[in-house]
C-alpha cells in the first residue's frame, strides 16, 4: 500500500495522517536532559513551544501516520528541582487531558522520573488511556542524542490501548510506573524494574512484545494525596547509624517514615526502642529493603520477627518512589474526611 504521508499545522495541533484513523495524543513537555541546552553554567532545560515542534519531527513515518499531536508546555525545571508543588501541577494537567485524547505522553528529566511516575500511579488510578513518561540521557540536540528511540517508543506506547496505565518508556524497556528505579546514571538504559517489563523496545522505538499490566476498576483522581509525601522522613540504616537519628525525628513531627534496612527486613536492635516510640507517637514506619530485588520478609530471621513487633509495616518488594507513594496515599486514606474524597469519571 503506498501511504500519502501529510503534516500540518491546526489550532496549535501538529497532525500526521495517512488517511486512516487518527490518534489524537498529547504532549506535555516538563522540561529535562531531553530538552537541555548548552547554557552558561552547563546544560539547562530549554522546553519550548519550538522544541516541542522539533521533538515531534524526530518521530519515524511508521509511528506517526495516525497521530494527531497537540503541544502542552507545562513547565521547564531540571527534575532535580522536582517537588510535590510540581507533580500536581503535573498530574491536574493529566487529569485534565484525559476527555480530550487517545493518549499522553510526558517528556521529563529522568533524576525523579520515577518518583512522579509512582506518585501519578497513586493519584490517577485506572486512568482510561494510556500516560507514559519518558526522556533522555543526552539532549534532542546531541548527534548521538538517545531521545529519538525514547520518544517513538513513548509514542507507540500512548496509542496502544493495552498500556491503559502510568509508564516508563526508555531504553529498551517500558516498565509500569510503580515498579521503575533509575539505577544507572549513563547508560542508555537508565531504569530498571522490580517486576516483569511491560514491553521491550526494538532499536527503531517499535514494541515488538508486549506485556502491559491489566487496567481495571473505575478511573480516580486523588491529588490530595500528594502533598502528604511532604511530610513522610526516609533513614538507610547503616552499621553506624545511632538511635539519635530517629529519636531527632520526634522533634519534626512526620506521619510517616520509610526505613531501608538490610536485606529480607533487619534492623539493629539498638533501634527497636526509638523506632517502636515513633509508632507509639502516630508515625506510620514502613520498611522497605536496602536491595533493590527480592525485597522484604520479615518473618524470616529472628531479626526481622522483632522489628515486626514494633508495629512497623513492611513494603514487600516496593522501590524507595513507590514507598513514597504508598504511604502518602496510606496516610491520606488513614485521615480521609468527605471534604477529601476523590474524584472519578
Amino acid at each position: 500500500m503506498l501511504f500519502i504521508l501529510t503534516s500540518y499545522i491546526m489550532c496549535g495541533k501538529i497532525v500526521f495522517s495517512d488517511g486512516d484513523f487518527i490518534m489524537k495524543i498529547a504532549l506535555i513537555t516538563t522540561g529535562g536532559t531531553v530538552s537541555c541546552q548548552v547554557g552558561e553554567d552547563g546544560l539547562a532545560p530549554c522546553s519550548t513551544p519550538q522544541f516541542a515542534r522539533i521533538l515531534i519531527n524526530t518521530l519515524p513515518d511508521s509511528i506517526s501516520r495516525q497521530i494527531e499531536i497537540t503541544p502542552i508546555p507545562l513547565m521547564n525545571i531540571d527534575s532535580t528541582n522536582n517537588s510535590s508543588a510540581e507533580i500536581k501541577r503535573l498530574a491536574y494537567a493529566v487529569d485534565a487531558a484525559f476527555s480530550d485524547f487517545d493518549g499522553i505522553v510526558i517528556t521529563h528529566g529522568t533524576d525523579t522520573m520515577a518518583y512522579t511516575a509512582a506518585m501519578l500511579s497513586a493519584v490517577l488510578k485506572n486512568p482510561p488511556v494510556p500516560v507514559v513518561l519518558t526522556g533522555s540521557q543526552r539532549p534532542l540536540f546531541s548527534s548521538d542524542s538517545d531521545a529519538p528511540k525514547n520518544l517513538a517508543a513513548a509514542f507507540s506506547a500512548a496509542a496502544d490501548i493495552r498500556f491503559k496505565g502510568i509508564y516508563i518508556a526508555f531504553g529498551n524497556r517500558v516498565i509500569a510506573g510503580r515498579f521503575a528505579h533509575k539505577y544507572d546514571s549513563l547508560s542508555d538504559n537508565a531504569f530498571v524494574s522490580v517486576k516483569e517489563y511491560a514491553a521491550e523496545i526494538a532499536d527503531n522505538g517499535s514494541l515488538p512484545n508486549i506485556f502491559p499490566e491489566r487496567n481495571e476498576g473505575k478511573y480516580s483522581f486523588c491529588p490530595e494525596i500528594i502533598p502528604y509525601a511532604d511530610k513522610i522522613a526516609n533513614i538507610t540504616v547503616t552499621p553506624y547509624t545511632s538511635p539519635a537519628v530517629f529519636s531527632s525525628l520526634r522533634h519534626c513531627s512526620p506521619k510517616g517514615l520509610i526505613i531501608e534496612g538490610y536485606g529480607l527486613g533487619g534492623i539493629p536492635e539498638k533501634l527497636l526502642d526509638t523506632i517502636s516510640q515513633l509508632v507509639s507517637d502516630g508515625v506510620t514506619v514502613l520498611m522497605i529493603s536496602n536491595c533493590l530485588y527480592g525485597g522484604v520478609s520479615p518473618s524470616v530471621y529472628e531479626v526481622g520477627t522483632r522489628v515486626l513487633r514494633t508495629g512497623v509495616i513492611f513494603g514487600g518488594t516496593m522501590t524507595l518512589e513507590a514507598a513514597f507513594a504508598y504511604l502518602a496515599e496510606y496516610i491520606f486514606s488513614n485521615e480521609k474526611s468527605p471534604h477529601k474524597a476523590c474524584t472519578g469519571r
